[in-house]
């Protein structure tokens, strides 16, 4: 929690910080999936290895200890018995639109500020403007003839910076298409947990070529972070992993 700590401030000038209030009886998993909800590129999960809960953090450039290495290579580390399936989002779950609201007012009920992205127009709260996400926006409505919005509200955030932090990772996010991934592999991914980056060997080429159509060709040069691992044990057969991920 530190670590995320440092990694979520690390995403604006100034401390990333929120207005926690409870002010009802609830659960432990409630307020978590809350503080998940207004922290941008967050997982949280209690690890198989110490039974601690554990918060990660996204980062564009992953630290040492979000990378999981070595890369998986096909030869080595993927099971040739169990698919290994590619999935691309389609157009019609690309956001162009983006609305964050935030400064929850009590006695109005309300969200007072909103920071948005649109074709044509942006603000953090207070008119401030991001170009080159407008820009994206329009381009994407243009190219795919659709217009698809994305709003909520976030009544612990408070400030226009990390109201903009949030807005802009959910906009990165969804306003492309991203790829995902999900295959088999044994004992080297005893150490892998949600949240963790990994990375693909130039051999998956020459068995699956890289499905993106107009990126780059190979899966050497691609990140993906880990959404979901399940891990199945047969008698007298290897222990197997089941790794799902998206593109990043």
């Amino acid at each position: 929690f530190v670590q995320a700590r440092t990694d979520l401030n690390a995403l604006v000038s100034g401390d990333y910080d929120l207005a926690l209030a409870i002010d009802a009886e609830t659960t432990l998993d409630d307020i978590k999936a809350e503080l998940l909800r207004h922290c941008p590129g967050s997982i949280c999960y209690r690890s198989s290895i110490d039974g601690k809960f554990q918060f990660v953090v996204y980062q564009s450039s992953p630290s040492a200890e979000k990378l999981y290495t070595p890369a998986f290579s096909w030869d080595a580390h993927i099971s040739s018995n169990h698919p290994f399936r590619t999935f691309e989002t389609t157009a019609d779950n690309i956001v162009t639109r983006v609305y964050v609201n935030y400064r929850w007012h009590s006695a109005e009920g309300r969200c007072l500020k909103t920071a948005f992205i649109a074709p044509s127009t942006s603000d953090d709260g207070y008119g401030l403007e991001d170009n080159t996400r407008e820009t994206t926006a329009g381009n994407m409505e243009t190219r795919y003839a659709l217009e698809h919005r994305w709003e909520s509200d976030f009544p612990w955030i408070q400030s226009a910076a990390v109201a903009v932090a949030k807005r802009d990772f959910i906009f990165d996010r969804l306003s492309v298409t991203k790829l995902q991934v999900e295959f088999t592999t044994f004992l080297n991914a005893a150490a892998l947990q949600c949240g963790h980056v990994i990375s693909f060997d130039a051999d998956v080429d020459s068995y699956v070529p890289f499905p993106k159509y107009g990126d780059t060709t190979t899966w050497a040069s691609k990140k993906f972070q880990v959404t979901q691992i399940r891990r199945t044990f047969k008698r007298n057969a290897p222990e197997l992993y089941h790794i799902n991920a998206v593109e990043v």
